[in-house]
Order: structure tokens, then sequence, then C-alpha cells
């Protein structure tokens, strides 16, 4: 479920989808659908809770039946990247090097979102994801081991 959909949920349930940094998202829904900011005091008013949920009905229903939420469910391949960086080490005897280190990691086929990890020295996928944080798309790991 993307961070929007989470969004959207909460403010017609008023259970609470979002923490932390993602709160900014439930009020920047909540500010688009009333055409105005909405401050968390106002959550206390019954009149505003219910004038909420009635202008976040359609995108409720719309989450519930849309085909989209049924492709997320699909599985499809993570996308191989890899990525190069140069690190410096000095040491102690006042000599040192410039290590090319090699980064090989997964990304969402939909979003780009990060999803993996490959450590060359294991030659195995690590910290994988079975569900794009990103954009919530199913990712096949199937052939990736």
């Amino acid at each position: 479920m993307t961070l929007k959909e989470k969004a959207i949920v909460e403010t017609y349930t008023g259970v609470c989808m979002l923490t932390g940094d993602d709160r900014v998202e439930a009020y920047k829904y909540m500010a688009e659908i009333m055409g105005r900011p909405v401050f968390s005091h106002e959550l206390a008013d019954q009149r505003v809770v219910d004038e909420l949920k009635e202008r976040s009905k359609h995108d409720f229903v719309s989450i519930c039946s849309k085909k989209e939420a049924d492709d997320r469910l699909k599985a499809m391949k993570p996308v191989l990247k890899e990525r190069k960086s140069l690190s410096f080490a000095d040491y102690e005897n006042g000599t040192g090097e410039c290590i090319l280190n090699k980064y090989i990691y997964f990304e969402c086929p939909s979003c780009g979102g990060f999803v993996g990890e490959k450590y060359s020295h294991i030659n195995r996928v690590q910290h994988k994801c079975e569900y794009c944080p990103k954009c919530g798309k199913a990712i096949d790991w199937s052939e990736k081991e």
C-alpha cells in the first residue's frame, strides 16, 4: 500500500495508518480534499471528521476496487543495478590507499525503489523485500538466488 493510499484509508476510517515522518502525507491528503489545511486539533471535532470521511469516500472505494491493486499482487522480477564508489583508507604508518567499492542491488521494476542487495563475497541476495516498500509491488525472487 502506498503512502497516499494509507492516508486515504486513515482519513476515511480514522484508523492511524501513518506514523513518524509519514504523518505529513495524511495531512497533505486532508488539505487536498478539504481545500485548506487541516490541523490535528480539528480531528477532535466530529463535524470535521464526518466531512473528511464523506470527501474521502470516493478515493477509499476506488482503492478497494481498483485494478492496480490486483496488478501489484502479480510478482515481477527485480531489476539488477550496480554502483561503484571510491573510499580512502589512511593507515597509522602514514600511507593510505584508494579502494573501489562495488555495490550490487535490486530495484523495483515498477517504481525503482530499493528492494534488495547482493553481497559479492557471499554471492547471495541479502535484505530482500517481498514487496516494494515504496509502491507495494510484489517481488519475485525465484531466480535471483
